[in-house]
């Protein structure tokens, strides 16, 4: 689509606000956005050369932290491969006690779901190494990109040597932790227009699926199988459960796993 695709619109939304509402209402903190100087640049107008410390200052057109109901987050800027955005952002939000891990979400993939991003979050603070979802066409991984603290040196190591989070992955595939998700923007991003003429689609139907065809895939099952249910999907389906409507939002109900 070229240009910056962090201030494409969707419905409305840039990419960038709907990540970062979507990361918030997710419980997601300390938010890090990396850029590139050439967009930086871009936004500040034609001559300008900021540095990193420069890309922190509202730049025409990009979204105010902490303003029209945007999180806070900062801003800082990288050059090369995804891998070295990932340090850009661990230099920015260094290890803290009690963070049980760092996400990483490309910008053109602004239809993932809170949920989605829960899960991610709930396996990290379980002590998972890796998490991420699986797309439902193919179980193949998607975003968020989820890893823990203790990977942080294995990251910068990939980085220096000219790797990438693959690495990771195909190091010790047993250290991921694979979240089976419903959403197929999991693995789809947005990187030409009919791209975004879909996601348009998508959502101006409802969401992410129309609600006549939850509907019709509707099923009450009576009869079950021995196979245990992962913890991530229970998480997920309680996580669904607490969502739901109730009348005054009075949700009076509980949650016993057995």
């Amino acid at each position: 689509m070229g240009g910056d695709k962090a201030l494409v619109s969707l419905a409305g939304q840039t990419f960038l606000e709907r990540i970062l509402i979507t990361a918030a209402a997710a419980g997601a903190e300390d938010i890090v956005v990396v850029r590139s100087p050439d967009h930086v640049a871009a936004s500040a107008g034609a001559g300008s050369e900021p540095s990193p410390q420069d890309s922190q200052l509202p730049v025409p057109g990009f979204p105010v932290s902490g303003q029209d109901g945007l999180p806070s987050y900062r801003v800082v800027t990288a050059t090369g491969h995804m891998i070295d955005s990932v340090c850009a952002g661990l230099d920015a939000a260094p290890v803290a006690a009690g963070n049980p891990g760092f996400l990483v979400w490309p910008v053109d993939m602004p239809l993932i779901a809170a949920t989605d991003v829960l899960a991610v979050m709930h396996a990290l603070a379980r002590g998972a190494a890796i998490a991420a979802p699986t797309a439902p066409a193919d179980q193949r991984l998607g975003h968020p990109f989820g890893f823990a603290p203790a990977l942080v040196e294995e990251v910068r190591a990939a980085a220096a040597a000219g790797g990438s989070l693959r690495d990771l992955l195909q190091r010790s595939p047993e250290r991921v932790v694979r979240i089976p998700s419903g959403n197929p923007w999991v693995r789809r991003d947005l990187d030409e227009p009919h791209d975004a003429a879909a996601a348009e689609t998508a959502l101006a139907v409802g969401g992410l699926r129309p609600v006549t065809e939850w509907m019709a895939a509707h099923r009450s099952r009576r009869k079950f199988t021995e196979r245990e249910i992962p913890a991530e999907q229970l998480e997920r389906l309680m996580d669904a459960a607490r969502y739901a409507s109730t009348s005054s939002f009075i949700q009076a109900c509980a949650l016993v796993v057995v």
